[in-house]
């Protein structure tokens, strides 16, 4: 069953401490410390993308079903036990009912291993929905007002997952100052620990972007310890680098907007000189299962 880790505790305290409650999820907001293994181990994580889960399990799109995918992501991860599964947005179907959130939870309840569940919110999610039904009060996200954010520490590397949603069911997202004003002066205060950024957005420069991702850009660049940005909203499953920052475009869960594009999930192991992502496609095109892909930071 998830679990909620929320205090910066080691991993000695972790094991002694943690808190285990069925239904409620790890969300953006918290800082954690869920190191496993020696300093220079990698983290082995389960990264999605747009899961699109509807309340109505029948739903579909594209002749996808995203509940149907999700339960089939879910049984796999299960069985490879990452020490943490990520969703990077757009978990819920259109308008981020609580229907969709409460279906969500329950399928949850259905990982067979001790993780914690991140969560990001994309364009298709409504924050306050989504905080009804997720809605620990020990979870302390970080503070940038009407957004949310966390930071997830490990021993090895660092994440940090910003928020993108600006209007629920329209396409485009933005950060905004205040949050990028708020990055800025992590980046700047914080260790030279490999720093790694999940947002729901595309980092294009279209009417359907991240609206301010030119900006993001200005942010991060100037530091090295940044490795690389995840980011989902176009089901597109690619790698990619923007002056030697790695851009990974993380494959949707729900359905493809394109045939010759995967439906599934990675599998990572990050370190911070190098990640290797594994494609589980579980539908659409499904000539790249299993590809594995070694991606060197700089």
């Amino acid at each position: 069953m998830p679990h909620i880790i929320s205090s910066n505790i080691s991993r000695k305290d972790f094991l002694k401490k943690s808190i285990k409650i069925g239904g409620v999820f790890a969300t953006w907001g918290m800082f954690y410390d869920l190191s496993h293994g020696a300093p220079d181990s990698s983290v082995h994580l389960a990264i999605l993308s747009d899961t699109h889960v509807a309340a109505y399990k029948n739903e579909q799109y594209r002749g996808f079903f995203p509940s149907k995918n999700f339960d089939q992501v879910l049984e796999q991860v299960s069985e490879k036990k990452p020490e943490a599964m990520i969703i990077s947005g757009d978990i819920a179907r259109l308008k981020g009912e609580l229907g969709d959130y409460s279906a969500i939870q329950k399928q949850l309840q259905s990982l067979k291993s001790d993780m914690p569940v991140l969560m990001a919110l994309g364009n298709h999610d409504n924050r306050l929905n989504f905080y009804d039904i997720f809605n620990d009060d020990s979870i302390t996200r970080e503070n940038v007002f009407n957004k949310h954010v966390l930071v997830a520490d490990y021993d090895q590397i660092r994440v940090i997952m910003l928020d993108s949603l600006m209007y629920v069911n329209k396409t485009p997202g933005f950060l905004g100052q205040e949050q990028r004003n708020w990055l800025a002066n992590y980046l700047e205060r914080s260790d030279n620990k490999p720093v790694f950024i999940f947002v729901h957005h595309t980092l294009s420069d279209g009417d359907t972007d991240l609206l301010d991702a030119e900006r993001l850009f200005n942010v991060v660049e100037k530091h090295k310890k940044v490795k690389a940005i995840f980011y989902g909203h176009s089901h597109i499953y690619k790698i990619t680098e923007r002056n030697k920052i790695k851009l990974i475009n993380v494959p949707a869960v729900g359905y493809n907007f394109i045939d010759s594009q995967p439906v599934g999930w990675l599998e990572a192991r990050i370190s911070g000189d190098k990640g290797v992502f594994t494609l589980h496609a579980i539908g659409g095109n499904i000539e790249g299962d299993g590809q594995v892909s070694e991606v060197k930071w700089r």
